[in-house]
């Protein structure tokens, strides 16, 4: 039997540009839930950007460095690492359940003020 691999789906700034509907310094919500990716670093250039929901992709790390993001929503991917994630001060949510996350990744998190945490069904966590 022969492996089919998958090619990776990268949002690329032509795609990002599209869904945005508008200049991506303006964008302050996006919907990219089911869409598969596996890398969507790309919404570093949406300064603005608060409300982010990214459940049912193909994630292993989060890259974004968007300062504004209040609301975030990784469920449903395949985080092994919280990437850029450690680098905010306060985030108002944010949902990591049904993920890879080991207790040292999620131990960076704990000089963020997270008003609320979700953690659930990640297996190391268990």
């Amino acid at each position: 039997t022969t492996m089919r691999t998958r090619t990776a789906k990268i949002l690329d700034e032509p795609h990002l540009v599209s869904l945005a509907k508008s200049e991506l310094q303006d964008v302050t919500s996006l919907d990219l839930h089911r869409g598969m990716y596996d890398d969507v670093s790309t919404l570093s250039q949406c300064p603005n950007l608060h409300t982010l929901f990214l459940s049912r992709n193909n994630l292993t790390s989060f890259t974004v460095t968007c300062p504004k993001l209040w609301k975030i929503d990784l469920s449903h991917n395949h985080l092994t690492a919280v990437g850029t994630l450690e680098n905010f001060a306060t985030l108002g949510f944010l949902d990591l359940s049904h993920n890879d996350l080991s207790p040292e990744q999620v131990a960076k998190l704990q000089g963020i003020h997270i008003v609320s945490l979700r953690t659930a069904f990640n297996p190391q966590l268990a």
